[in-house]
């Protein structure tokens, strides 16, 4: 008799042993890392499991059991992965992802290859400007053409802005250039209106976008010195400190120098573009840098900045 209640007391401890553990379950709320706002229909990846994704105020519940990891993935944010940790509750902060444009043109009308600008309707699926990322350059093309006496010297125009199918277009920053060229730049981006969303999942888009060129080069009138070209060559020459290494080493020919006529005339950020050596370079450099103001060239009656190049010869008596 007590042979047998043994045996069914051991049976009864073998059946709790044999039972699974309870599933875990966890709850977490997938977040932007910049707003903190939450992120609808992110997609939560588990190998060998079903899809799971936020809700629209960015929460999702799933059992883990025996998962230490997993991945959450958003078109407009860079996958993160995730060690689960003890909390049952938790929150995710998604980085997300600026999308880098193709540059500014000065025109469309003057792209030598309008393929990355045409790609762009299928690179970005989810949302473009109304009419197409064509249309969007061209408009903004235009209004950079018209302001760039406003850009700052040597600066490269760049502008970022989001585009929210809820909220419309907000956080445009304009670097580079005057207040009055973010202006500009409102107009083009407009609103909600002015954009085609494809998915109301994916609402909020981030976008990078620069001008071609630091310096605009076509200018209805070219920079020149006061008194023409002869009279600037002569007070190169009268200023000019011929470097002794240059000297002692029989060094002459020219150093080819490419400088900023700014928009007062001043002569500024000069680069050689093919030197000498033995000094010959610096001293173009310096000879640049106290040189007397020029005519600044002008676009449509304004005074604009424009980089010009040419050659410092250095010659021996």
């Amino acid at each position: 008799m007590k042979g047998l209640l043994l045996l069914s007391l051991i049976c009864v401890c073998l059946h709790a042993f044999a039972q699974p553990a309870a599933q875990r379950t966890i709850t977490v709320r997938v977040l932007d890392g910049e707003t903190k706002k939450p992120i609808r229909d992110a997609m939560v990846v588990v190998p060998g499991r079903d899809v799971v994704k936020s809700n629209a105020v960015g929460f999702f519940q799933m059992a883990i059991d025996t998962v230490k990891q997993f991945f959450v993935k958003h078109p407009a944010y860079e996958t993160s992965k995730v060690a689960v940790p003890e909390a049952g509750q938790f929150s995710i902060l998604l980085t997300p992802i600026w999308f880098k444009l193709p540059v500014i043109p000065h025109a469309m009308t003057n792209v030598k290859d309008p393929k990355p600008y045409q790609r762009l309707d299928s690179l970005m699926p989810y949302v473009r400007y109304k009419g197409g990322w064509i249309r969007f350059y061209e408009q903004l093309s235009t209004a950079l053409h018209t302001r760039i006496h406003q850009f700052k010297p040597d600066s490269i125009v760049r502008i970022l802005f989001v585009v929210d199918a809820r909220a419309g277009v907000s956080g445009i920053r304009v670097r580079g250039a005057k207040d009055s060229v973010l202006m500009a730049v409102t107009n083009v981006l407009g609103g909600v209106a002015d954009w085609e969303f494809s998915n109301p999942s994916y609402p909020i888009w981030r976008f990078d976008v620069e001008a071609d060129e630091k310096v605009f080069h076509v200018e209805e009138v070219s920079a020149r010195p006061v008194n023409g070209m002869q009279a600037f060559y002569a007070e190169i020459g009268r200023n000019m400190k011929y470097p002794k290494d240059a000297l002692r080493n029989n060094i002459e020919g020219r150093v080819q120098v490419t400088f900023n006529v700014e928009a007062d005339g001043s002569l500024t950020n000069c680069k050689v573009d093919k030197g000498l050596g033995y000094g010959c370079d610096e001293e173009a450099i310096r000879l640049i840098s106290v040189a007397s103001k020029w005519i600044p060239g002008s676009q449509k009656g304004k005074p604009v900045r424009q980089r010009y190049t040419l050659p410092i010869i250095f010659k021996s008596m």
